[in-house]
């Protein structure tokens, strides 16, 4: 919003008539609170596929389960963050990193 157009109240992004943050080229600005819950959340939905990661078996006729786990975890889940951390001040992505670590940490026992 701007003084002459001010955001609608009630809208998600809207606190009291404020703009709390915008996403620009897939990185959030704003409010430090505001950004770091909306990558927190992202993070969240992006590593959903985690569960079915870890709990990849061996078939009786290959032995790669933990091959592949480990390949999926270096090229898709350990990457999720790299394009925030490089856009994103570290005020608002330190909840994110840790919240990654903590989603990650039953993958590597």
């Amino acid at each position: 919003g701007t003084p002459n157009a001010p955001p609608t109240k009630g809208h998600e992004r809207a606190g009291g008539g404020t703009l709390l943050g915008i996403k620009v080229l897939g990185a959030f600005l704003g409010d430090v609170g505001w950004c770091s819950a909306q990558l927190v959340k992202r993070v969240r939905i992006a590593l959903e596929p985690l569960d079915g990661i870890i709990q990849l078996r061996d078939a009786p006729s290959l032995d790669i389960a933990q091959q592949a786990q480990h390949c999926l975890m270096r090229y898709c889940s350990n990457t999720t963050l790299v394009y925030f951390l490089r856009t994103m001040p570290p005020s608002m992505t330190i909840e994110a990193a840790q919240e990654h670590n903590r989603l990650l940490a039953p993958a590597f026992p």
